[in-house]
């Protein structure tokens, strides 16, 4: 019997290094960096570099040309228009050096994974697999999740006295290393920065985990990244990760109905309508409560972000077009915590006073059309769910993102939007070029073929 040999090809690194730069995303602390003479990167930042140049490589050595469907490519076209905007608010800033110097770590280290994302996972039929390593991925975050648990201990002051010269300022160490328990209760942030971010993904990775749940393939593994994404909700203290989840889970079902070509399921919706009107009533309910605050220190956590508003709106309008410019935000609208650092709770307040009206019309745009050609995207039963799944983790991410502004929910914002337009492209059938292809808004009839264009 002849032994089989693997052989190194393009498109195995291509695999490694996407799965790589996917591991990272999730894994590993970003404020954990290796020095490298006069600089400090993460393994993240070289699994982003690897994966970015693997990318550049890969659109001219593949062959095969990709058909792109026309809504994926206004999508794309939207995340350049985005980030022109951006640049451009960068050039009317008062503060140009710091204003572009922001800007592009922002895109370099959070905003790249997105084209990165496109291109190496272009053609890929089998979301399933991309699905069950994150799902291995939110399974390892509640391990820090309950290893913080039972150390009462944040997972930074756990691992940062033991590791030699990791070079952080004082500002970002304290925050880190700081207890962050709330109303007597200890709130766990795992691998992440904060415990509003380990709610927020493990909000946005519930839908997935119950869409990969409705395969019925390795079960045992869907139902543990079930409890782990519960678990981050539950331990991170911030009600944030619950509103979220509502949110996620409410979408999820609203986009398996609409994307559905089931006519059963469209007469279970109807039939379960009143059921379900309840919930959301209900579910609303709660979630408007927990907006305001249920104790008195979530109504004051409340009440800061309102003053962040009304410091912001004064410098919105100074500038409503295209803002101050990145890294602005916190010190015109942000305030001073007890802790002594200076934040901004709240991307969109954020987003609007670094960039104004465009940048928030913008990435609005992009996240939307993201949304819709998802939505309208054809493939088999399996892929269109996990893409819905995909498209509520968004959704969730999007939805907390208006309580808090660090970019880690951002990063894996774009990995997702990136992910859902790959699963779009697919070689095209003949012709020397990249080929649009007309994407219906509505799926059609199983027995209906996309004209090319």
């Amino acid at each position: 019997m002849a032994i089989r040999r693997r052989t190194l090809t393009f498109e195995t690194l291509v695999q490694f290094l996407a799965a790589l730069m996917l591991y990272t995303l999730f894994l590993w602390p970003k404020y954990i960096s290796i020095p490298l003479g006069p600089l400090r990167l993460s393994p993240y930042n070289l699994a982003v570099i690897g994966a970015f140049a693997m990318a550049v490589i890969a659109i001219f050595v593949r062959k095969a040309p990709s058909r792109i469907p026309p809504l994926a490519g206004m999508a794309m076209g939207l995340f350049l228009v985005f980030f022109a905007t951006r640049f451009l608010s960068d050039g009317f800033s008062s503060t140009k050096g710091a204003s572009f110097y922001s800007e592009a770590r922002f895109l370099i280290w959070t905003c790249a994974v997105f084209p990165i994302a496109v291109v190496l996972y272009a053609r890929t039929d089998d979301l399933s697999k991309i699905g069950d390593a994150i799902c291995v991925c939110m399974v390892v975050v509640s391990g820090a999740v309950l290893l913080e648990v039972a150390l009462h201990t944040v997972f930074p002051a756990i691992v940062l006295p033991h590791i030699a010269g990791i070079g952080l300022d004082d500002e970002f160490k304290t925050m880190l290393l700081r207890d962050k328990s709330r109303d007597g209760g200890f709130r766990a942030q795992g691998l992440f920065n904060h415990p509003i971010v380990l709610g927020q993904i493990g909000a946005a990775m519930l839908p997935l985990a119950l869409a990969r749940l409705m395969s019925r393939s390795r079960r045992k593994l869907h139902l543990v990244t079930i409890a782990s994404c519960l678990i981050a909700i539950a331990f991170c203290g911030a009600r944030t990760g619950q509103v979220a989840a509502v949110v996620g889970l409410v979408a999820f079902g609203t986009f398996l109905i609409v994307q559905s070509r089931s006519k059963s399921l469209w007469a279970l919706s109807i039939i379960v309508l009143p059921i379900a009107t309840a919930i959301v009533t209900s579910a609303y309910a709660y979630v408007a409560e927990l907006v305001v605050g249920r104790t008195a220190i979530e109504q004051g956590s409340s009440e800061v972000r309102a003053m962040m508003w009304m410091r912001g709106w004064p410098a919105i309008w100074e500038k409503p077009v295209f803002g101050h410019g990145a890294g602005n935000a916190p010190f015109i609208a942000g305030t001073i915590g007890g802790n002594g650092v200076r934040t901004i709770d709240d991307f969109y307040l954020s987003l609007l006073v670094d960039t104004g009206f465009a940048g928030l019309f913008a990435f609005g745009a992009f996240a939307a059309m993201v949304l819709f050609s998802s939505l309208a995207a054809k493939g088999s039963a399996e892929q269109r769910r996990l893409r819905v799944a995909l498209m509520a983790g968004i959704v969730a991410i999007l939805a907390a993102q208006k309580a808090v502004s660090i970019t880690q929910g951002i990063g894996i914002f774009m990995f997702l939007s990136g992910l859902l337009l790959a699963s779009q492209i697919h070689p095209a059938r003949r012709g020397g070029k990249a080929r649009l292809v007309r994407q219906p808004v509505l799926p059609a009839s199983p027995g209906a073929s996309p004209a090319l264009a």
